[in-house]
C-alpha cells in the first residue's frame, strides 16, 4: 500500500474485448501496475485482474487474447448426429411448416418467417454457443497455478472477481442462485471457495455467460455463471469489500482507476428480420443474431451494458473525480459482439486510435500522480 493512498484498479467483463482493456493497461506506465494494490475483475476482466495480481506480465496477458480466441469461443458440440433432442425439435419444426396449409403460409408470409427463424437457431434452443473445455484448458496453461489466498501470500497483491451461483445448498436441504465474489480479502463473508479454487477455476466460475456458455462445474462446487449477472463493471462491489475488509482505512484514501470494454453503440428493438415484428417475447430479446446495432442476446447484452454504467455512476459519486478514473473506448458506428473474433484486428485498431485521445492522456497523467 502506497504511503496514504489505497490503489485499485477494475476491469470489466466483455468477452474477446477484453483484449482493449488489455492493450489499454499495457500502454501505462510500469510503476502503474507495479503498484496497485488490489485488482477486480468481472468475467473477461477476471482473467486480467488474476493475472496481473499473480504477477504476470501483460505483454502476456496481450497475447492471451491474439493468439487464443478461437479457443476461448470453440462451438459446443453436442454430437449432432446422434443427440435425440436436437433431432427431435427439428423434424417438430420441420413438420409444422409441412403441415401448415400453404393458402395460410402465402396469405400469412410471418408464419413461415417464424418457422424458419426458429429452424435456423435449433442449436441456441437447446444448447449454448460455446463449449467450456478448450476455454479452461487455455486458463489452466496461462494463468498461473495457485490460488486466491496464494496470491497474497506471494505477491502481497489483493483480488476479487465476481460469479453467480446458480444452485448453492442453502442449508435446509434446499438450493438456491446467488451472486458470490471470490477474494482474498480480510475481515469479511467467505465462502471459502476462493481458498480452494485455483485461478483458472476462478476465472472460468466468473466468465461462463448464460446463452454463450455452459455453467462451469468444479471439483468443489455448485453450478457457476457469469458475474456479469450481476456486476459486469466490478467497481463499486470491490469498493465495498475494501471498505469492509478495513484495510484500505478511511475512503478517501482509495483511488479507482475502472477499464472498460468498449461501449457499443446498441439499440433495441432491431430493426430488420423477424424479430423486428415481435421483439418483446422471446424471440426478441433472446435472439441469436446480430442485427446492425442490435446486439446478439439483446437482454442479456442490455443488462451486462446497464449494470456497467450504473457502477461508474455509482464509483463516481462515491469517490469523486479527483479520485476515480474511467478509462473506455466509444465503438461508434460498430456492435462488437462478446465472441468476435474475426474482429481482433478492429479491436486493436480502435484501441490505438483511443490511446491518442485526450481523455487517455488526462487518464495517464492523473495515474502518474496518483500511482507513481
Amino acid at each position: 500500500m502506497s504511503e496514504d493512498k489505497y490503489l485499485v484498479i477494475s476491469i470489466d467483463g466483455g468477452g474477446i474485448r477484453g483484449l482493449m482493456s488489455a492493450l489499454l493497461l499495457q500502454a501505462l506506465p510500469e510503476s502503474v501496475l507495479r503498484r496497485a494494490d488490489f485488482y477486480a475483475g468481472t468475467s473477461t476482466g477476471s482473467v486480467l485482474a488474476l493475472g496481473l495480481a499473480a504477477g504476470m506480465d501483460i505483454d502476456s496477458l496481450v497475447q492471451l487474447y491474439i493468439s487464443d480466441c478461437g479457443k476461448f469461443f470453440s462451438p459446443y458440440d453436442p454430437d449432432k448426429e446422434n443427440n435425440f433432442a436436437l433431432r427431435l425439435v427439428q423434424n417438430i419444426l420441420q413438420k409444422a411448416e409441412d403441415d401448415l396449409d400453404r393458402t395460410l403460409l402465402n396469405s400469412h408470409p410471418l408464419v413461415k418467417g417464424i418457422l424458419e427463424h426458429l429452424s435456423s437457431v435449433t442449436d441456441n434452443l437447446l444448447f449454448p454457443k460455446y463449449g467450456n473445455d478448450d476455454r479452461y484448458t487455455v486458463l489452466k496453461q496461462r494463468l498461473p497455478n495457485m490460488t486466491l489466498g496464494e496470491i497474497w501470500q506471494q505477491q502481497q497483491k489483493r483480488a476479487l472477481v465476481t460469479t453467480f451461483l446458480l444452485n448453492r445448498p442453502n442449508g435446509d436441504g434446499r438450493f438456491r442462485w446467488q451472486p458470490e465474489i471470490l477474494h482474498n480479502l480480510p475481515n469479511i463473508p467467505s465462502s471459502g471457495l476462493a481458498d480452494k479454487l485455483t485461478l483458472a477455476e476462478a476465472s472460468m466460475c466468473s466468465t461462463s455467460a448464460p446463452l454463450y456458455f455452459e455453467a462451469f462445474s468444479s471439483s468443489l462446487g455448485p453450478l457457476a455463471a457469469d458475474g456479469g449477472i450481476f456486476a459486469n463493471n466490478p467497481g463499486s462491489i470491490g469498493l465495498a469489500a475494501l471498505m469492509g475488509s478495513g484495510i484500505a482505512g478511511r475512503l478517501e484514501n482509495v483511488y479507482l482507476l475502472s477499464i472498460g470494454t468498449g461501449f457499443n453503440l446498441s439499440c433495441y428493438p432491431a430493426q430488420h428480420g423477424i424479430e423486428s415484428r415481435f421483439p418483446w417475447g422471446m424471440l426478441g430479446w433472446l435472439s441469436p443474431k446480430q442485427h446492425r446495432y442490435t446486439p446478439p442476446f439483446p437482454l442479456l447484452e442490455s443488462m451486462f451494458d446497464g449494470a456497467s454504467a450504473l457502477d461508474d455512476r455509482q464509483c463516481c459519486l462515491m469517490l469523486g473525480a479527483d479520485r476515480y478514473r474511467r478509462a473506455n473506448l466509444y465503438l461508434d458506428q460498430d456492435n462488437i459482439p462478446l465472441d468476435a473474433c474475426d474482429q481482433v484486428d478492429e479491436l486493436r485498431e480502435r484501441s490505438q486510435e483511443y490511446l491518442r485521445s485526450t481523455q487517455w492522456q488526462e487518464i495517464i497523467a492523473w495515474t502518474q500522480q496518483h500511482f507513481s
